[in-house]
């Protein structure tokens, strides 16, 4: 069970459910799984959606995805019930269509299909009712559906499931209601029942939203995918993703001799990776097929050598190859990547990752962890890797491995600012030099990558509000820094506002994560890295002016991070300096009016911070 405190607000909302109007309504999940004698799995799914409006009819339209045409969906039946309860509409075969993946799922390549329907009726409400049976020959867990979307309740829910007794599963639940488990001389049932009432949208920094879903893992020691293999501990479901790889990792013999040409005199092994891994930057490019929807075999070394492209598992899968050709020996991983860190269930070995690495380990050395769809920096994982359980796949020793952690110093933002005042033309001469690491590095290497200029001066004008960009230089500090630095020179009149003979001197402000009050936040707080960055402002003080008042200096030391801002002064400028820390952790709502003070108590020392000049002979 994730998060027990998360079962509160689930009990608070249920009873808040009944008062709310939705668009539609899913008034019953079920789900039927049986095992043949081929240790194939039949499944039968059964739906009920009422549909209370015009808004509410996009919840009619059902996809389905498979991946051969033996596990094409089939004895698909549909119909409507309308307002008067009585069967109005009725699908019919030719209204069944074949949908695009790739466009749904806005990826470059698909190597699943999908197939779907829509009915709709104009009088509401009305009740969607369909039903459909589906083989699947390749698993790691029994595909149980709970609820279908996270915007909308569910009602109820109901799995069931009916195995051999020879064939041993281990089971987890989560915001279920009730298991009931039967077994017989020869067969074992599992009956599982719940609801969805938690449709509260996204607060910013909140878990992420599978934390809330109801969740049925019923996971077979055994599995079937192409062949039968046991997934009773990571090792054994590590050794069968190595042995995936198997016979794929050979290379033509034009990059053999490329790959030699590029470290050839080269020494130094962490030198040979880098090498190596700007080559793979600078001569492939990454393709979306993602491994929750694809297939979890990667394409051949030689297919990317020759193509220069492929997904994650693809790239990971080749580049191992080419450290591997290099004599150097590396690691096939997989993670669940994300910008938000989901929880990875130890304790149940099965698939549970959406991305694939590559985990180079050395002994003499910090070992390396490398991302062969990135274009950043050697050797950086970022916030989408970063700090969570991986499975590196070694051969007869696969095990989790945690990826480390983005440290204060990996994410800080350093900004230098300096400002004059020029009283004759009434505005503020800007002059900025930043420092940009964690994701404002990544976010600003990106749009120096890809965007075009227009685009870059739309960006920078977001950096300093109320101001006019005049020029700017955006540079990485090298291609193996994580780091990236902007010059950029503007003017305001915003800044420096004049009342009559006085100039009020305005704070350029901190960015502080601005969070909802203690009464309306509903969801627990999860930060996955560190909130770090220093600013030193300096203010130049017009000739004939001095300062007239001037706010203290302001310290915060909380369990959530610190605060501190200082102003030192001499007769031509006063300097600011402040330093911003908001630490990772996940906070349940009783921390977080704390953490509501610190952070407010500090934007507010930003947003309140003025300086006022007056003339000397004043």
């Amino acid at each position: 069970m994730k998060h027990i405190f998360l079962s509160i607000l689930l009990l608070v909302q249920f009873s808040l459910y009944a008062q709310k109007k939705y668009d539609a309504e899913v008034l019953l999940v079920h789900s039927h799984a049986s095992l043949n004698s081929d240790y194939n799995l039949k499944m039968n799914y059964h739906i009920e959606i009422r549909i209370n409006n015009k808004d509410g009819q996009e919840y009619a339209k059902r996809y389905f995805a498979y991946f051969s045409d033996s596990e094409k969906p089939y004895d698909l039946k549909a119909y409507i019930i309308g307002p008067n309860g009585k069967t109005i509409q009725k699908l019919r075969s030719r209204e069944v269509k074949t949908i695009d993946n790739v466009s749904l799922n806005n990826s470059f390549y698909e190597d699943s299909k999908l197939m779907g329907f829509y009915m709709s009726q104009n009088e509401f409400p009305y009740t969607l009712v369909y039903s459909y049976d589906k083989n699947v020959s390749n698993y790691f867990r029994i595909p149980l559906l709970t609820n279908l979307y996270r915007d909308i309740p569910t009602k109820k829910i109901i799995a069931t499931v009916d195995l051999p007794r020879d064939f041993p599963v281990r089971y987890e639940t989560q915001h279920m209601d009730s298991v009931r488990v039967d077994t017989t001389e020869n067969e074992i049932h599992f009956r599982f029942v719940g609801h969805y009432t938690n449709t509260t949208p996204t607060e910013y920094l909140a878990p992420p939203a599978s934390y809330f879903d109801p969740e049925i893992r019923v996971i077979p020691e055994y599995f079937k995918y192409g062949i039968r293999h046991s997934q009773k501990t990571w090792k054994d479901f590590g050794q069968w993703q190595y042995d995936l790889l198997e016979f794929r990792e050979e290379l033509p013999e034009n990059e053999k001799q490329k790959i030699s040409q590029l470290i050839k005199g080269v020494t130094d092994t962490t030198e040979k990776i880098k090498i190596l891994y700007h080559y793979l930057q600078d001569e492939t490019r990454y393709v979306n097929v993602a491994i929750q929807h694809g297939r979890l075999t990667p394409k051949d070394a030689s297919y990317v050598a020759q193509n220069k492209y492929g997904d994650c598992k693809a790239l990971s899968n080749y580049f191992r190859a080419v450290l591997s050709y290099a004599g150097i020996s590396s690691d096939y991983t997989i993670i669940n990547a994300g910008s938000k860190i989901d929880t990875l269930d130890r304790r149940l070995p099965f698939t549970q990752f959406n991305h694939a690495i590559l985990y180079v380990p050395r002994k003499d050395t910090s070992s390396l962890w490398l991302d062969c769809t990135s274009k950043y920096a050697f050797g950086y994982l970022g916030t989408f890797t970063q700090n969570r359980y991986a499975l590196v796949t070694e051969n007869n020793n696969s095990h989790l491995l945690h990826t480390p952690a983005l440290k204060p110093a990996d994410v800080l933002t350093t900004r230098r600012i300096s400002l004059t005042y020029k009283l004759i033309q009434n505005w503020t001469a800007i002059d900025i030099n930043n420092t940009y690491r964690g994701p404002a590095y990544q976010e600003l290497a990106s749009f120096k990558r890809f965007y075009n200029g227009s685009v870059k001066e739309k960006i920078m004008k977001f950096f300093i509000p109320n101001a006019v960009m005049e020029s700017y230089d955006l540079n990485l500090v090298n291609r193996d820094s994580a780091k990236i630095q902007l010059q950029f020179k503007a003017h305001s009149n915003k800044t420096y506002v004049k009342y009559g003979q006085d100039i009020l001197v305005r704070n350029i402000a901190l960015s502080i994560p601005d969070l909802e009050k203690p009464s309306k936040r509903k969801l627990p707080v999860q930060i996955n890295f560190p909130i770090y960055k220093i600013d030193s402002i300096r203010y130049n003080i017009p000739y004939g002016y001095r300062i007239s008042s001037i706010k203290k200096d302001t310290t915060l030391v909380t369990s959530f991070g610190t605060y501190e801002s200082k102003i030192s002064t001499t007769d031509s400028s006063f300097v600011v300096t402040k330093n911003f820390l908001l630490k990772p952790g996940t906070y349940p709502l009783r921390s977080y009016p704390a953490l509501y003070r610190f952070l407010n108590t500090a934007s507010k020392n930003e947003h309140k911070f003025n300086v006022l000049l007056t003339k000397k002979n004043q």
